[in-house]
């Protein structure tokens, strides 16, 4: 009996089993979440994804989505009546979930809530699926709320020079340092590590080094875009250092090539100054031969050297797409045009206008693709140059000259017959006085 029992016990317990994992299968749900940033900007949109799901099959579904109307204004969706409710059915058997888009304005600083409500989803089976509701807060800012919030701490916490020891030892509030170097070295590595990970750090990482003093900052900007610069100076011993002057200022010669950026159509070479041979750059479209020249501060430029001559001019280079010009002083500068100063890549070049108020200027050079000189019309606004017409220039220039000296000529007889006139006028009231 006891052994009936216990059987019977036994059973009852798999039915209940089996009936409990039936029910929790069939009982299958569906759920909606909506997603976006977390912030938006007055007066900028933000787009919300709004997402019904399910493990099983869908089969139709109706939901509406609510939000705080004082804080958002709706702009577009993809779902119907208003763009609020989602009256919908599946596309297929398999189909499990659906997206619908929706964009809103930011009205207003606050926090809005986007939310589902009044779900009723069936499964492609037509059993009906308790739902879930979605829920998304957004947090709305002005500009300047934002960037109020935004970290100050431009602070690194650690300032490195791989396998050397800076002088004095790091101390965030220090911002300069120094180190000395034997002059076989030719690199090191500098890493920098932030205080506050929403700042960002520049100049660290590998740096080449040449002879003399390397002045090297590393640069780093706070998430407001305050900036604080950590300099180290590095100075490689170096051995008969080539001094030369240029323009009443002193200057080293580069003597390490890697030192150099070679611009296109260049290859490396070399040249004798000072009795010692030195890296260069060659071009043989323009038969230009350039070194390097490093000021007192470490920083180093191209210069154009004559062999000849053994004299340096700056070499600036401006790019243009598929256009490299080299600055030249023109012999002659066309009529009509006045000399003046721009800026093009950060470069400061002698330029000519016609007028004052025009985005356009007139630049002389020569083609470093070809070799040709000549004038080009630099377009300040979109940063392109075509070839200047100056034939055109100088007739246009003619055809002013000749219009102003008609109407000069025309102003001239104007007033002489004003003069007459008046003349004439006076006589006559002379006469009539003279009859009375």
């Amino acid at each position: 009996m006891k052994k009936y029992i216990k059987s019977l016990f036994i059973s009852m317990v798999f039915v209940i089993s089996i009936m409990i994992f039936h029910g929790s299968v069939s009982a299958a749900g569906a759920s909606i979440s909506i997603k976006s940033n977390n912030t938006v900007v007055v007066g900028n949109n933000i787009t919300v994804t709004v997402t019904i799901s399910s493990s099983t099959s869908l089969g139709a579904w109706d939901f509406k989505i609510g939000y705080d109307t004082s804080l958002l204004r709706l702009v577009s969706s993809t779902m119907t009546e208003g763009g609020q409710r989602a009256v919908d059915y599946a596309g297929s058997s398999n189909q499990k979930s659906k997206t619908y888009n929706l964009t809103f304005k930011a009205l207003k600083s606050g926090s809005a809530r986007i939310y589902s409500y009044g779900e009723e989803v069936y499964s492609f089976n037509e059993e009906y699926l308790s739902t879930s509701s979605g829920s998304k807060t957004i947090s709305i800012k002005t500009q300047a709320e934002i960037e109020a919030s935004y970290s100050k701490n431009n602070y690194l916490s650690s300032l490195k020079v791989n396998d050397y020891e800076l002088s004095p030892s790091f101390n965030k509030d220090t911002l300069e340092y120094s180190l000395d170097l034997d002059s076989s070295i030719e690199s090191v590595n500098i890493s920098a590590t932030v205080e506050d990970r929403t700042a960002s750090v520049r100049g660290d990482g590998d740096i080449t080094l040449v002879e003399g003093i390397n002045k090297v900052e590393v640069i780093v900007t706070a998430q407001n875009g305050s900036v604080r610069t950590y300099v180290i100076n590095i100075n490689v011993e170096e051995k008969n250092p080539i001094k030369v002057e240029v323009d009443g200022k002193e200057y080293t010669v580069v003597k390490r090539k890697n030192a150099l950026t070679m611009p296109d159509n260049y290859k490396e070479t070399t040249v004798t100054i000072s009795g010692e041979e030195v890296p260069a750059l060659y071009n043989e479209i323009i038969d230009y031969t350039l070194v390097g020249l490093k000021d007192e501060n470490g920083n180093i430029k191209l210069y154009i050297y004559d062999i000849d001559s053994d004299k340096y001019i700056l070499y600036q280079e401006l790019g243009f797409n598929s256009n490299k010009l080299f600055l030249l002083n023109p012999n002659k500068i066309p009529n009509g045009l006045k000399e003046t100063k721009i800026k093009i890549n950060d470069e400061e070049v002698t330029a000519y206008k016609i007028d004052d108020n025009s985005v356009y200027y007139i630049i002389y050079g020569m083609n470093l693709n070809t070799g040709n000189k000549d004038f080009y019309m630099y377009d300040s606004e979109e940063h392109t140059i075509q070839r200047y017409n100056t034939d055109m220039l100088d007739k246009l220039t003619k055809e002013k000259d000749r219009y102003l000296s008609i109407v000069l000529v025309l102003s001239f007889v104007c007033f002489l017959t004003m003069l007459f006139l008046l003349i004439e006028i006076n006589r006559d009231n002379k006469r009539k006085n003279g009859a009375k």
